[in-house]
């Protein structure tokens, strides 16, 4: 380029003021080239080396997304016909969704429950719950006046009224959940149960805290801002000892006990 200009300033005529300052630029132009023109060398075995490590990579997830968008119209068709499954209230699909749904969802501590569907407006679930120790802290935080935290621990009326409202919100949260998950179902069944060792014997046994059936037009009027289960189940038909200490009492298990555990 510097070449051109001072070609073009000879055939123009332009003075010698102005072909000098063409000439120191020239000068300066190839004193700032030069090193960048080494650098480039420097970094061409760089660059040739990242390029072989990435993109055997980058090919693989450009094959990944074409066979993805291959397989998405067959994919889309099988949803659809899954989809019309569970609509027309099939019992296989309507037992996939919840089952998936019930899976989904996460707990910070460990909980499992089984599954029935005899039917399609109708379902059973069997929870597991946590033990009181596994879900209630013994202690808890308390902010001072001064602004520091400090460490109390919970009286045992405290955690049971807690384990008792933790308990009895999962069947309500398990309740929705099956709910969403199959349209056609119009009662769920909830049905928990913890493990308690026997006094005397020390046998690890499960103990049901309680049961109940929940409607779908009533489940869908509930608000998480504004709900406590308790109350729920009490206004339900439902089976459920609550003293007023807060504990939990043991009751008879449900009689649909073994289509759950099928």
């Amino acid at each position: 380029m510097g070449l051109l200009v001072l070609a073009c300033s000879l055939s123009l005529g332009i003075g010698m003021g102005s072909l000098c300052t063409v000439i120191v630029g020239l000068i300066v132009s190839f004193i700032l080239v030069v090193p960048e023109l080494s650098n480039l060398r420097r970094r061409r075995p760089v660059a040739q080396m990242y390029f072989t490590q990435q993109w055997p990579l980058r090919w693989m997830e450009i094959q990944a997304n074409w066979t993805a968008y291959e397989a998405w119209p067959e994919q889309e068709r099988e949803r659809a016909a899954f989809a019309a499954r569970l609509v027309g209230g099939d019992l296989a699909a309507l037992a996939e969704s919840l089952e998936d749904s019930l899976a989904d969802l996460e707990f910070p501590f460990e909980a499992s429950c089984s599954v029935a569907i005899p039917e399609q407006y109708e379902a059973f679930v069997l929870l597991d719950l946590p033990e009181i120790e596994d879900a209630i802290a013994e202690e808890k935080q308390r902010a001072l006046k001064s602004g520091e935290v400090k460490e109390v621990r919970r009286t045992q009326k405290e955690r049971q009224a807690e384990y008792a409202s933790l308990a009895t919100g999962l069947a309500l949260w398990v309740a929705r959940t099956a709910f969403a998950a199959g349209p056609t179902l119009q009662r769920v069944h909830v049905a928990a149960y913890t493990q308690r060792r026997r006094p005397g014997t020390g046998e690890l046994i499960d103990d049901y805290v309680y049961e109940v059936c929940f409607e779908r037009t009533v489940a869908s009027r509930w608000r998480p801002d504004e709900v406590d289960p308790i109350e729920v189940l009490r206004s339900v038909p439902s089976r459920i000892d609550l003293r007023a200490d807060g504990q939990l009492k043991a009751i008879r298990a449900p009689e649909w006990e073994h289509v759950a555990n099928a």
